[in-house]
């Protein structure tokens, strides 16, 4: 089983943090390459961090996002003639903190699932409840049949810049659970019914050995801790990043935020799938 993952990441400081080498490590213990796009102009004392990971580092401003990055790992494969060298292709970025445990058996079972594409998170709930369900895109797996597809192929050279994330979420995100489920079966790993998985419910997640813990999430609730416990070593590096870029809260609003959390551990019933 031959895999790639086309590796999506941007920095506003136009570094490659410790915390995402620590998760392209992880990754390579499972794929076999690593093609890594950053929508960052990183300079070359940064890419060269690669050297012993990625197969290809492809480092430039597009404004596209993480499916613009996407996209341009996809064109250097298929205009290199790569692509039917794998079997399977991932799709990861680096919003998030993790793996806090090894994800070699989750990625297995993603494999041998007998579905078309999966993902790590279905997001049951939107507030715009037609757009449900959809995968959500920091971590997915595309079987052969898919990503030699025309269908996705079309959907991904598509990929252009839009005015804000919300519009990517809307039109790349979802529209990717919806384009490519009109011909191919999906699964997933994880999913909640009516709250988002790792935005709205990171500590129900934590507590039923979910290996991941979005950046953005550590930021506002500061519940890093909680790593601490399975990964010192990963704590560490989410430490040291939280300090450096200078994440701090309020007590009041920390305080409101918490309770907003346990509030919804109590209510929200983490799923795991069975396939």
């Amino acid at each position: 089983m031959k895999r790639c993952v086309i590796f999506a990441h941007f920095d506003k400081f136009n570094k490659i943090e410790k915390h995402v080498i620590y998760y392209l490590n992880e990754l390579k213990k499972s794929v076999n390459t690593i093609v890594f796009v950053s929508d960052s102009d990183l300079p070359e004392e940064e890419t060269s961090k690669l050297a012993e990971i990625a197969y290809k580092v492809i480092a430039k401003q597009h404004g596209e996002y993480d499916w613009g990055s996407y996209k341009y790992g996809y064109i250097y494969l298929q205009n290199n003639g790569l692509l039917d060298e794998f079997d399977e292709l991932f799709l990861c970025n680096d919003s998030v903190f993790g793996p806090i445990r090894s994800i070699d058996k989750d990625i297995e079972k993603m494999s041998n699932m007998e579905v078309d594409f999966s993902g790590f998170v279905l997001n049951k709930h939107d507030n715009l409840k037609q757009y449900c369900p959809h995968l959500q895109s920091w971590f997915l797996l595309l079987k052969k049949k898919v990503f030699i597809s025309d269908t996705f192929k079309d959907f991904l050279l598509s990929v252009k810049q839009l005015n804000s994330r919300d519009d990517v979420v809307t039109c790349y995100e979802i529209g990717f659970t919806q384009k490519m489920s009109e011909k191919f079966d999906y699964g997933y790993l994880y999913a909640t019914e009516n709250y988002d998985l790792v935005y709205e419910v990171p500590l129900n997640a934590l507590l039923a050995n979910f290996p991941f813990l979005k950046v953005n999430i550590a930021k506002i609730y500061q519940i890093c801790f909680f790593v601490f416990f399975k990964n010192p070593y990963l704590y560490g590096l989410i430490r040291n990043y939280l300090k450096q870029n200078k994440i701090k809260n309020s007590v009041s609003l920390f305080l409101l935020r918490l309770v907003r959390m346990i509030y919804r551990f109590f209510v929200c019933k983490v799923e795991k799938s069975n396939k």
